[in-house]
């Protein structure tokens, strides 16, 4: 008898849940005037954002194209939101947040290796206890996300011409959009 009074105790409750999470959906399309759940809506609102890259010698000299041997390189990342609503961004840990890949010669150029190992250490997973920075992308306006610093990620750089592109995520997820793709070359 116990057991037949905790199974219909359990149907009973699967009902309830049901009931609640059909009215929750409706409350949302009540709310926003859309079937759309505010993770849909975010994915949505993500697909929207255009990803820059700009190279410059240091955080704050011009744009350029050629590097000597040892110069530091830094790229500027700006994002551009293309939706017709704002979105939301967070900044938190570099190599967490963003992903380059820097190609010399057609060949895939290797991260230093503590960077490759705090990467397979850190998996997927967001960065604990580091400082978040939370952010609003207006309608289309560029704005500066972050500065990446190549040797964060690299060795120097030998002389060659090198392209680079970045994968970045705003909170959770990778955008489906990966940047431009920036040229330059580094000198004797």
């Amino acid at each position: 008898m116990r057991v037949k009074s905790i199974f219909v105790l359990a149907v009973l409750l699967s009902g309830v849940v049901a009931v609640y999470g059909q009215g929750k959906a409706t409350n949302i399309s009540r709310r926003t005037g859309s079937d759309e759940s505010p993770e849909q809506k975010q994915a949505k609102q993500e697909q929207a954002i255009k990803v820059t890259l700009v190279p410059s010698g240091s955080f704050w000299t011009p744009i350029k194209e050629k590097f000597k041997v040892g110069e530091h390189i830094c790229v500027s990342v700006y994002l551009t939101n293309t939706g017709t609503e704002p979105t939301g961004a967070v900044i938190t840990g570099n190599y967490y947040q963003q992903r380059p890949l820097l190609m010399k010669d057609g060949q895939s150029v290797p991260y230093l290796e503590k960077v490759a190992e705090q990467l397979l250490l850190d998996g997927d997973s967001p960065p604990i206890g580091v400082r978040v920075i939370a952010f609003a992308l207006e309608p289309n306006k560029l704005t500066e996300f972050t500065v990446v610093r190549l040797s964060d990620w690299y060795a120097p750089l030998v002389p060659g011409k090198y392209d680079l592109t970045m994968r970045t995520r705003l909170i959770w997820n990778w955008l489906p959009q990966g940047s431009n793709t920036v040229k330059f070359e580094v000198i004797p």
